[in-house]
């Protein structure tokens, strides 16, 4: 089988895990992650050591049958994202790795604008602050109602019960 041919069939699982209804944790859902995951990485790697893409190289220069090959790193990040085993982390940092890879591809082919490269990475940065603040404010909330509920019992321990003398 060609790479083409891989490709195209590495794709079309993708896109029926992508489509796919089940639970992200189904058993038989993981184990089609996991097929196209090494069947992507396979390619990847395929990819890279043919030296399919060069630095230098601008969108011109790439044969039109090679370009879907452009999305080999993409197709992997995005399983990775996926998988649900014990390893999540590590899955994530290695998916960080292949987008990254895959936008700065794109960016050095003409694909994506300088500035619309630096306006998606800002956009990630500032989610992630946005997050970060958003967690802090909820943890200065949580620690408010705890002190709040803490005065309130305290107060209620020096206070005669409702219904009594002042009824």
């Amino acid at each position: 089988m060609s790479l083409g041919e891989q490709f195209d069939h590495l794709y079309r699982e993708y896109a029926a895990i992508d489509q796919s209804e089940l639970s992200q944790s189904d058993a038989t859902l993981q184990r089609s992650i996991a097929a196209a995951l090494q069947g992507l990485r396979d390619m990847d790697q395929k990819c890279v050591s043919s030296g399919m893409f060069s630095k230098n190289e601008e969108l011109d220069d790439v044969p039109t049958g090679d370009l879907k090959f452009l999305a080999v790193p993409y197709l992997c990040g995005d399983l990775l994202i996926r998988v649900v085993d014990t390893e999540h982390l590590s899955h994530l940092m290695e998916a960080k790795e292949l987008l990254t890879r895959y936008m700065t591809k794109c960016r050095l082919l003409g694909l994506v604008k300088e500035e619309e490269y630096r306006n998606l990475v800002e956009v990630r940065v500032g989610d992630r602050q946005s997050r970060i603040e958003r967690h802090r404010k909820d943890k200065e909330l949580v620690a408010k109602l705890a002190e709040l509920n803490q005065r309130k019992k305290r107060l209620a321990k020096g206070r005669p019960a409702a219904g009594g003398q002042g009824d």
